[in-house]
């Protein structure tokens, strides 16, 4: 979060126009093997090889996975 914020506010320090600030954030979707999510063949993955992962971000990497169905289990109940 910290470095988008910084390139954000570097990019609009150059003049750079708030739109399109707004539309690379958008379309933004990571860095091959940085903690990208993709979903193949109906399962949900979260790729984060070659992070150098600790046990503290593979914590919050379980955490974000489990809220994330969570969320969609809600999302699903709501609909019925």
């Amino acid at each position: 979060m910290t470095a988008f914020i910084a390139a954000s506010a570097a990019a609009l320090e150059l003049e750079v126009e708030r739109e399109a600030v707004v539309t690379v954030l958008e379309e933004f979707r990571g860095l091959s093997g940085r903690m990208q999510e993709r979903e193949i063949n109906g399962i949900a993955l979260i790729d984060n090889s070659n992070s150098g992962m600790d046990i503290l971000s593979a914590e919050k990497a379980l955490e974000y996975a489990l809220l994330k169905k969570k969320d969609e289990k809600r999302k699903v109940l709501s609909l019925s």
